[in-house]
C-alpha cells in the first residue's frame, strides 16, 4: 500500500514538472516569436504583471489574460484594457477606463491604476488597445521570470528534465528485471519431460 501511494505521488510530482516545463516554455518562445512580445493561446494574450499599479486587482507577479473579443472602440468606463503606451509603444500597460473620450479623431481612454493617485497622463488612442483583462493567476509571473535567467533555465526546466528521464529509464529498468525474472521462473516452474 505505501509503494502505491509513493508511485502515486512520484507520478503527480512528474506530471506537475511537465505542466511547468511545457507552460515555461510557451512563455519563453511565445514571447520571442510574438510581433508584440506577448505569448497568444487561443484568443488570449497572456503576460506578467510587473508593477503593482492596479493592486488589489492584481499585483506585481501575477499572469494575467487578455481577451481581445471586443472591438478597440467597445471598451467602457471600469473595464480593465491592456494597452500601447501612447508616449512609448513598446511599454504595455494594464489599467482601468476612467473616462471614454468620443471626438473628431475617433475613441481614446482616459486610464488610471487603481493603486494610483491621478489619471495617466495622456489619453489611450484606441487602436492602442489589446485588450480586457479577464484572467488572475496570482504569484505564476515570477516563476516565469525567474524561468527567463539562467538560473531558472536549469532549475526549473533542466533540472526537471533530467528527473524525468531518470525516473523514466528506471521504470523501463525495472520493467525488464520484472521480464527476465519471470522467464527464469517459468523455466524452473516447466517440468521436466521424460523420454
Amino acid at each position: 500500500m505505501g509503494n502505491k501511494i509513493l508511485k502515486l505521488a512520484g507520478n503527480a510530482f512528474i506530471a506537475v514538472l511537465v505542466l511547468v516545463m511545457v507552460v515555461l516554455v510557451f512563455f519563453t518562445v511565445g514571447s520571442k516569436i510574438s510581433p508584440d512580445g506577448l505569448p497568444k493561446l487561443a484568443d488570449y494574450r497572456l503576460m506578467v504583471v510587473l508593477s503593482g499599479s492596479m493592486s488589489p486587482v492584481f499585483e506585481a507577479g501575477d499572469v494575467i489574460a487578455v481577451s481581445g473579443q471586443k472591438k478597440q472602440t467597445e471598451y467602457q468606463k471600469g473595464d480593465v484594457i491592456t494597452f500601447k503606451d501612447p508616449e512609448d509603444t513598446k511599454r504595455i500597460v494594464t489599467h482601468r477606463v476612467a473616462e471614454v473620450v468620443k471626438d473628431d479623431t475617433g475613441v481614446s481612454y482616459r486610464t488610471k491604476g487603481d493603486a494610483n493617485g491621478s489619471i495617466d497622463s495622456k489619453p489611450v488612442p484606441a487602436d492602442n488597445v489589446i485588450g480586457q483583462q479577464t484572467i488572475r493567476i496570482p504569484y505564476f509571473g515570477r516563476v516565469v521570470e525567474f524561468a527567463k535567467t539562467k538560473q531558472g533555465l536549469v532549475w526549473l526546466i533542466i533540472v526537471p528534465g533530467v528527473l524525468i528521464i531518470v525516473s523514466e529509464l528506471r521504470s523501463i529498468g525495472k520493467a525488464i528485471t520484472g521480464e527476465v525474472e519471470k522467464k527464469k521462473q517459468e523455466a524452473v516452474a516447466e517440468p521436466w519431460s521424460k523420454e
